[in-house]
């Protein structure tokens, strides 16, 4: 059976044959780096090079993979059309263009320069670590300025969502009243927002949003309308936002306060050793742009820029009329 490649949009009908092939590959995780896993007349496309395919991929996204006979099979077409059409190229004699051979060089340039910085700051992240316990600086930088680790003001809510999206605004506003009254009637709100809420987390969180400050995390109307809930219990009317209705229970709230030293610590070190990182990389790099071993060849330097010249009117020292 054939591959067939209709275009660059990475289609591939490979058969029965390869569908059971790339549906086996999360169980030969073991298997060589070199192992084919598709041929064509014109390429070879082994397991190495799909995983360092993968390595191009945000460390995020690559678990994904292992489970997902889809996202492989298109990952696997891409390498497929890429290959191929560099392997045409080739055929055809592309590569021996001045022009791409001066490309192909920039890039390993770029290629070998970001693996030497991720060599620089994996060696200054093993010697930040080498440096044993660090608590005694992390704790001086608490105290210098511990206002820098306070917590503003928090509250704690539960709430029930009506999407206007999905009744409409003014049926969603008037289902929302209708379960404010089942509330205020003695109605469970965390048993009411696991059967009625739209929130898609409400059947397991029961609407419980737990804390969050007055800015920068919810919508602002539905920030405000919980920041003015006075008592613990108490609910709010309807509240719109661009999800639909809310009903709006405050569940608890926490007074702004310095985070004690022990809860910032973490956070301290992971700064600190970001910063040693920064600053080895800073220095290597300063080194290699203050190196007084470069010679320039300042009028092949001028020559890559041509002078503006300014009209008469305008030149230095011209007195506007």
């Amino acid at each position: 059976m054939k591959n067939h490649i209709p275009g660059t949009r990475t289609i591939m009908t490979v058969g029965c044959c390869v569908a059971a092939m790339l549906a086996s590959l999360p169980s030969v995780r073991a298997a060589p780096s070199d192992e084919v896993l598709l041929s064509t007349p014109l390429v070879t496309m082994t397991r190495h090079d799909y995983e360092a395919e993968l390595l191009r991929l945000a460390p995020e996204l690559r678990a994904g993979f292992s489970t997902s006979a889809k996202r492989v099979t298109d990952l696997l077409n891409t390498i497929l059309v890429n290959k191929t059409l560099a392997a045409q190229a080739v055929r055809d004699g592309l590569d021996k263009d001045p022009e791409v051979q001066q490309l192909i060089a920039t890039e390993t340039t770029l290629i070998l320069a970001r693996r030497r910085l991720q060599e620089i700051d994996a060696k200054a992240g093993r010697d930040f670590d080498a440096k044993g316990d660090l608590t005694a600086a992390a704790r001086d930088r608490y105290l210098v300025d511990p206002e820098k680790f306070r917590q503003p003001d928090e509250v704690s809510v539960s709430h029930i969502l009506i999407q206007a999206a999905r009744h409409g605004d003014e049926e969603a506003h008037r289902l929302a009243l209708e379960a404010r009254a089942k509330v205020l009637a003695g109605a469970d709100f965390n048993a009411l927002a696991a059967k009625i809420s739209e929130d898609p987390g409400a059947g397991s969180n029961e609407g419980r949003l737990g804390y969050f400050p007055a800015s920068g995390k919810m919508d602002p109307a539905f920030s405000k309308a919980a920041f003015a809930l006075a008592r613990i219990g108490d609910v709010s009317e309807p509240v719109k936002t661009q999800y639909g209705w809310h009903l709006i229970r405050l569940d608890g709230r926490k007074a702004a306060s310095v985070r004690p030293f022990e809860d910032v610590k973490p956070d301290i070190l992971a700064a600190m050793r970001r910063q040693y990182i920064q600053e080895q990389q800073n220095a290597i790099l300063a080194a290699i742009r203050n190196d007084p071993a470069i010679k320039v060849n300042q009028s092949a330097l001028d020559g890559l820029t041509t002078p503006v010249s300014l009209p008469s009117d305008q030149a230095p020292g011209t007195k506007k009329p």
